[in-house]
């Protein structure tokens, strides 16, 4: 019998593309949970960066005012709901931000991935429009925005309602046009209210609507919200004035900021890693990041002086470029739009809107500050540009079925993979780093200490706004002084006599001296780590007492342990600590206690000693 006729090339090429796909379906799994395990162990627990200057308004002041501020040029209302929300139902644990923003995210990623999938050509080119979208998405390039509870909730209730109004004006197409319509318009305004990029929501729909020629009654309601939130988000809500005045329309340096904001994915996958490099933590170890280092540092090398400007003019006119024939094949050919296209074109037209609006608000400090302009904080938008575009031309029809060209599209995204894994695991050792950081300024803010090195800096929040908020948070007994830890030392309590469980491997060890400008005194900050505990409770208690019981500082579970890796499938118990010891004295014995925090009871001891 003739093998060659049981098994024809179309059906073995079908069998590889279906195989194909499972790998890359399974590659876009992995990748998702790699990022969801990241934002479970490193997610900020605690109030950080710029929440400062949020949380006395919040604290302060009466609803409805709480909620109508202005928060850097933009104005958050839904996601101050959350807040105050927050803030009533679990004392400002940051959990239902996270909990929340995670789910607006996946939301996010379905609604795109879905329709794509579900429009496929092949099962091939389905599986590559998934894996282009997580990739997108949850790319931790963007762990500011991923791991920062507020950042998280602002960014994806913005990219998650946009995403749903595409889906609207698509169903548009197909019956009851104005009231779809309507619907993506309300959608648009509750992103306007989220972020200020979710005014760029307007302009991506009703080009959408325009090319799918969707009739002129459909677009009146949308046209007079978008002209209804303007007038209200520019003057009539509190702060319009500062949101007015950082307009500035110079369309040469807005076009050519633009052009740099399209290119910054490029530079913080491959082109930052070249010398003077964006990333200090790029070790240049492994081949993939000897290549993106080599790579780079000769594109620099071959532009010279004035490189990073070029380079991101350049590949930011060729991403518009595609954009423009993206929309131009879409004008001359609107039968030919599926799903995916449509997707593909409201997702690069909003990314762009936004990008228009931040270039247009931020020229003054992008020129003082030229780097700003490729900052991580616009990641998210820019990849939802690249996304588009990835998704329209993936989505174009090819000539022919067979042969090499179906395999394109699905090459290009894992080589694209390839490209943004250096990264991806470098920014969850940021997350990692910067969980720490949040974790140790509780206990300083617990003990009543004020370490410079663990509070935001004057770009995000002044020493005086982070007081601020600290004095409220104490009154208020919200985010860290809503904890048992915090109780220890309102209370006063002391320990029971007697000895402790000592963990097989039990470390402390003091890491920095400094003087404490609050209370005039000397601070140890220390770190250690504990292997396992028996019966070790979620979120145990760690305090420090000296020889008579009496607490002597505090320190908080904050790292999965020395020389682990920061990027994982799993979500482990943290074993290493960081915490503070007031007024350390020379040759004196100390014990961190590990306590349960509901009946306070010693489960284990690390004894130390700090040293003169």
């Amino acid at each position: 019998m003739d093998t060659h006729q049981e098994n024809p090339p179309g059906r073995r090429a079908t069998a590889a593309g279906r195989s194909a796909a499972a790998a890359l379906l399974a590659v876009s799994v992995l990748w998702l949970w790699s990022a969801l395990a990241a934002i479970a162990n490193h997610a900020f627990r605690y109030p950080a960066f710029d929440q400062y200057r949020f949380y006395p308004k919040y604290l302060d002041l009466d609803f409805p005012a709480s909620a109508l501020q202005l928060e850097n040029g933009h104005r958050p209302i839904v996601p101050a709901l959350v807040h105050i929300a927050e803030i009533h139902l679990t004392a400002a644990d940051q959990g239902l931000q996270i909990l929340l923003g995670v789910g607006l995210a996946l939301l996010t990623a379905a609604g795109i991935a879905l329709p794509a999938w579900r429009q496929r050509r092949s099962a091939l080119a389905g599986a590559a429009a998934v894996l282009m979208t997580v990739l997108a998405i949850f790319w931790l390039a963007n762990a500011r925005m991923l791991m920062h509870g507020s950042e998280l909730l602002n960014v994806y209730l913005v990219s998650a309602a946009t995403v749903l109004a595409l889906a609207c004006v698509q169903a548009a197409s197909q019956a009851r046009p104005v009231a779809w319509m309507a619907l993506a318009g309300l959608l648009a305004t509750a992103a306007t209210f989220s972020f200020g990029a979710g005014m760029a929501c307007f302009p991506a729909l009703l080009l959408l609507a325009a090319l799918r020629r969707l009739p002129a009654r459909a677009f009146v309601l949308p046209a007079l919200m978008f002209a209804l939130v303007a007038v209200v988000y520019l003057a009539q809500l509190p702060g319009n004035d500062g949101v007015r005045s950082s307009i500035s329309i110079q369309p040469l340096a807005n076009l050519r900021l633009l052009l740099q904001w399209l290119a910054s994915p490029w530079f913080h996958a491959w082109l930052g890693f070249a010398e003077p490099g964006f990333f200090s933590w790029n070790p240049g170890g492994t081949a993939i990041e000897r290549m993106l280092g080599g790579s780079a540092q000769g594109v620099a090398n071959v532009l010279g002086g004035g490189w990073i400007a070029f380079a991101g003019v350049a590949i930011g006119s060729a991403g518009l470029a595609a954009y423009g024939a993206m929309v131009l094949g879409a004008l001359r050919r609107p039968l030919a739009i599926t799903r995916r296209r449509s997707m593909g074109i409201g997702l690069s037209t909003f990314a762009l809107a936004v990008g228009a609006l931040v270039c247009v608000a931020r020229l003054p400090a992008f020129e003082a500050v030229p780097l700003q302009v490729m900052a991580d904080r616009y990641l998210p938008w820019v990849c939802l540009f690249w996304l588009g575009l990835g998704l329209g031309f993936g989505g174009a029809p090819l000539p022919r079925s067979g042969g090499w060209r179906p395999w394109v599209t699905p090459v290009g995204v894992l080589l694209l993979l390839a490209c943004l894994w250096p990264s991806h695991v470098g920014w969850a050792g940021w997350s990692a780093a910067v969980h720490r950081i949040v974790q140790q300024s509780a206990v300083a803010a617990q003990l009543g200490i004020w370490d410079p090195h663990r509070f935001p800096r004057t770009e995000d929040a002044g020493r005086a706004e982070v007081e601020r908020s600290l004095v409220l948070m104490r009154e208020r007994r919200v985010a860290m002084f809503a904890e048992p830890a915090y109780g220890l030392v309102a209370d006063n309590w002391r320990a029971p006599r007697g000895d402790a469980f000592v963990p097989a491997v039990a470390h402390a060890a003091v890491v920095r001296r400094f003087h404490d400008e609050h209370g005039q005194r000397e601070v140890a900050a220390i770190e250690g780590w504990v292997s396992r505990i028996e019966h070790r409770p979620r979120h145990p208690v760690l305090v420090v007492v000296d020889a008579q019981g009496a607490i002597r500082g505090l320190a908080k579970f904050s790292f999965i342990g020395p020389a682990k890796a920061a990027l994982r499938l799993n979500v482990p118990a943290k074993r290493g600590f960081d915490g503070y010891v007031v007024d350390p004295r020379p040759g004196e014995a100390l014990r961190v206690l590990v306590l349960d925090p509901h009946t306070r009871q010693v489960l284990a001891q690390v004894p130390f000693a700090p040293g003169g």
